[in-house]
């Protein structure tokens, strides 16, 4: 059985800031500020025709939406070594909204390509 990273992106009731939401091993959510311009740039290199036969451009969309997804608390380094930990996969539900729907793929590098 797989562990399970879920995360998804919210936005302030003012519609200004934008917030990364992981739910934790034991249930609790963890909120995070994102910067625009990150996923505002993941967005932009997911657009390019070139993306899948670009692997550096691959690397860079991957290391980027792993900083994203993993950040300053490192909470996806820590779910992936839970995961090795029981000899499991580590399964990534991530729920999108906003600029982030028109990513054509969901790419994570982290040393390679998970």
């Amino acid at each position: 059985m797989a562990v399970e990273f879920n995360v998804g992106f919210e936005t302030s009731g003012d519609g200004e800031g934008l917030y990364l939401v992981r739910t934790l091993g034991d249930g609790r959510e963890d909120r995070e500020a994102v910067d625009r311009g990150t996923i505002g740039a993941i967005g932009e290199a997911c657009k390019r025709n070139d993306v899948l036969r670009n692997p550096v451009l691959e690397k860079e969309i991957g290391e980027l939406l792993f900083g994203v997804l993993n950040g300053d608390r490192q909470v996806l380094a820590r779910a992936l070594m839970e995961a090795e930990g029981f000899g499991e996969r580590l399964r990534v539900c991530l729920a999108v909204a906003g600029q982030a729907r028109m990513w054509r793929l969901i790419i994570l590098f982290q040393f390679e390509f998970l």
